[in-house]
């Protein structure tokens, strides 16, 4: 999963990352911020991705994006507008519950940056304007990544449906919306599976049935890899 992070959100400009976080970025698309992401908040991120209560698209408002240790934050995100607050943290932090649509609501809020600290922080070289920093910003991730794991998710599903005689297609958008891809759904406990599957199939989901379709997208992940590993043979 962690993997799986690092090639989805690796910075292709590291100069504008801190250095203990490798080049890996999360690009806040509404505001262009670059938020550098240390191994301890990706193993956060990929454990709350696994339990089906974040998404690959963004990181949830977890400690390590401003993790702090006894009241110093040790990583600042490397845009313009600057380190998040605790007090913005706070108000952002989302409560404890049981409500599956509020949990996917949840995961969806982004990160809100404040402007308090940019003189004390610059993100970019003190001789580049703001003009210039902002000219030089990479792009957020494209859509069409998003949207061939997309693909490959109803492929999928809908081949099962084929194969197994399980009509998942209800379950679609949801799967979508959280960020699970073919390669991500066999690591996902039961459990939650279950949770975010049943309300949107219309004869509801059984345990058995997601183990099944768990199994089903693990072997289409195992030939792809074989698939790979044979063309570089040749």
């Amino acid at each position: 999963m962690i993997e799986k992070i690092n090639k989805d959100w690796k910075f292709e400009e590291p100069q504008h990352c801190s250095s203990d976080q490798n080049g890996v970025c999360w690009i806040d698309p509404a505001m262009q911020q670059h938020v550098g992401i240390n191994l301890h908040a990706k193993k956060q991120w990929a454990s709350d991705i696994l339990k089906g209560t974040a998404s690959l698209k963004e990181p949830p408002n977890i400690t390590g994006i401003d993790l702090v240790h006894d009241g110093c934050s040790v990583i600042h995100p490397q845009g313009c507008a600057g380190r998040h607050t605790m007090a913005s943290m706070a108000l952002l932090q989302p409560q404890p519950t049981n409500n599956l649509t509020t949990v996917l609501a949840a995961s969806k809020i982004p990160l809100l940056p404040t402007c308090m600290d940019y003189q004390k922080h610059p993100c970019h070289d003190c001789s580049a304007s703001p003009a210039t920093s902002l000219v030089t910003l990479s792009p957020a991730k494209p859509a069409t990544t998003i949207d061939e794991d997309a693909k490959d998710l109803l492929s999928c599903i809908q081949k099962f449906q084929i194969c197994k005689g399980h009509d998942l297609r209800g379950a679609f958008e949801v799967l979508k919306t959280v960020g699970l891809t073919v390669e991500l759904i066999p690591d996902v406990a039961v459990a939650h599976m279950l949770a975010v599957m049943s309300a949107e199939v219309e004869s509801g989901v059984v345990e058995g049935v997601v183990m099944a379709f768990q199994k089903y997208c693990r072997e289409v992940v195992a030939k792809r890899e074989w698939a790979k590993r044979s063309s570089c043979c040749y």
